[in-house]
């Protein structure tokens, strides 16, 4: 059953369930396996040669990178030296209902309410046309991701589309002072459009199933999902995979 978990509609902040049966997560599962081989997942760090929590690969005319030479879009994967792999329109159809199910519900709250008023266009489908780029993070059973802000992209108010794959996580956004908390199942997709695309966010825990089950108990919008809902995890080894489609605003390189 497709639901809204939790949502701040009028900072355009949504949490989405429900939305891709376990066969086709299975199948987003699969392709990403298949992609890696090529474009292997890699670990990014900071200035001073510390590692991230996460590994990436990316889809698109450029993947999200960083090294000494910090925070950029790169055209090319920095291991294979290839550029990256295109993005397949079933990709595409993975990211664009989670965006189709947070308008309906704004459509439903505000009657002013119009895509351009997140910056998509004339349409969900005509901002997904020009994403340029999904990056996938590679998240261990131990990672987290600290708070921080997507600003590498020249493109900063656009929205940005996460879904979530594998092991349940804590995510956590700071939105007028007050940090909205939620436990992101395999299959749960975040949309941060309007004032929280700039918002500051992170991971802040990977959940093991105990952890999920105590989360239940004691977090209202974590609430158990429905019998005829559950978690499908496609992963193994406490392993989450976040797929993240945005629009850089760069412009398209030249082979």
């Amino acid at each position: 059953m497709i639901r809204i978990v939790h949502c701040v509609p009028h900072r355009g902040l949504f949490h989405v369930r429900g939305v891709h049966s376990p066969g086709k997560l299975d199948e987003l599962a699969g392709l990403i396996r298949r992609v890696q081989k090529a474009y292997p997942f890699v670990h990014p760090t900071m200035r001073d040669g510390s590692k991230f929590g996460v590994k990436v690969t990316s889809f698109g005319d450029w993947g999200w990178w960083s090294d000494e030479l910090g925070f950029r879009y790169v055209q090319k994967h920095p291991t294979a030296k290839n550029p990256w792999p295109s993005i397949p329109p079933e990709l595409v159809a993975y990211g664009l209902p989670y965006i189709y199910v947070a308008q309906h519900h704004m459509r439903g709250v505000s009657a002013s309410y119009k895509p351009s008023d997140w910056h998509m266009g004339e349409s969900p489908s005509a901002w997904f046309d020009e994403v340029d780029t999904v990056l996938v993070n590679l998240y261990a059973a131990d990672a987290a991701l600290g708070w921080h802000i997507d600003k590498t992209e020249k493109d900063l108010q656009s929205p940005i589309v996460t879904m979530s794959l594998g092991a349940s996580a804590r995510f956590e956004i700071k939105l007028d002072g007050e940090v909205h908390s939620m436990v992101l199942h395999s299959g749960d997709g975040v949309v941060m459009a309007g004032a929280s695309r700039n918002a500051e966010h992170r991971i802040a825990k990977i959940l093991t199933p105990a952890d999920v089950a105590a989360e239940q108990q004691a977090d209202l919008f974590a609430g158990p999902p429905p019998d005829d809902d559950p978690i499908h995890n496609p992963l193994s080894n406490g392993a989450r995979l976040s797929i993240t489609w945005r629009r850089t605003g760069y412009p398209r390189p030249t082979q």
